[in-house]
């Protein structure tokens, strides 16, 4: 948490300008004093209108989110599927609908924020609560098409408690793999997160388990090694999430290979203290 307070003036504007970031954007008067805001960007290589159909049929019950499904559906159980096409039966969206983060069934109240504004294909709004009137945080969506026909995509999300503020760096992480989905949908790119990103959140998931029964390694030597290949996995993973690119994702999971190789393979060729090797 203090890593991410230092790093937030990046972080919590990821993928935007200064001038996005500082930018006001429709839905800015519903939460007109936000405990949390942030704003993340992306260029999605498809005109607005192409774009806005992947927008309008979101929804844990319709076309999900995009995002990270390890999270989705592994951590929180609610059996989201990412849609691959566009759905007609799904694009007829109207001021009052919700993009359910949950489905029917899931336990307790259901959650999702309410679409309290629509200008298509360039700005959707939807208030974290029941209404215009009563909104407590914001979801906005603003999309600017460029010149060479791409579009511009705005995420910004106000929040107004204090739970917002220390869930903050979650709703990033989530919300940037929104964008990054989108952006893979409506250029029609791999739907699959890139492999550098597959391991390192299938690392972090296992947290560096043993690879493998070994008779040589006392419980101690085990322990630590646990310890440094989680450690190596779970920094892999922040930097993949904080700062994407192929360069870094290629470099970082040789890095992980390499802690795995030197955390384990040593090891292997020695006995440990008071035993013979056979």
């Amino acid at each position: 948490m203090i890593t991410y307070l230092l790093a937030r003036p990046w972080i919590s504007t990821w993928g935007a300008t200064d001038v996005e970031a500082t930018r006001t954007l429709p839905g800015d008067e519903l939460v007109p004093n936000p405990t949390s805001t942030c704003t993340l960007a992306v260029t999605i290589d498809a005109p607005p209108k192409e774009v806005w159909a992947w927008l309008a049929q979101m929804g844990a019950d319709r076309g999900g989110f995009y995002t990270y499904l390890l999270v989705e559906n592994t951590l929180l159980r609610l059996g989201v599927h990412n849609a691959d096409r566009i759905h007609p039966e799904w694009q007829d969206i109207e001021v009052g609908d919700h993009f359910w983060f949950t489905p029917e069934d899931y336990p307790g109240p259901r959650q999702g924020p309410v679409i309290v504004d629509i200008e298509s294909p360039r700005a959707l709004i939807l208030c974290e609560g029941k209404s215009a009137a009563d909104c407590p945080g914001t979801w906005q969506f603003v999309l600017d098409g460029q010149n060479d026909g791409s579009t511009r995509l705005l995420f910004r999300d106000n929040g107004s408690s204090f739970a917002d503020w220390i869930l903050e760096p979650g709703f990033v992480v989530m919300n940037r793999g929104m964008l990054l989905g989108l952006q893979q949908k409506a250029e029609g790119a791999p739907s699959a997160r890139s492999l550098a990103e597959q391991v390192s959140f299938a690392c972090v998931g296992c947290r560096g388990p043993k690879l493998g029964s070994d008779a040589h390694l006392q419980e101690e030597v085990a322990t630590d090694a646990h310890r440094r290949v989680g450690g190596a996995c779970l920094t892999t993973l922040a930097f993949l999430v904080l700062y994407p690119s192929v360069a870094y994702g290629v470099l970082l999971v040789l890095a992980v290979l390499g802690a795995l190789l030197w955390t384990y393979w040593p090891r292997r060729s020695r006995s440990a203290p008071g035993r013979r090797v056979a």
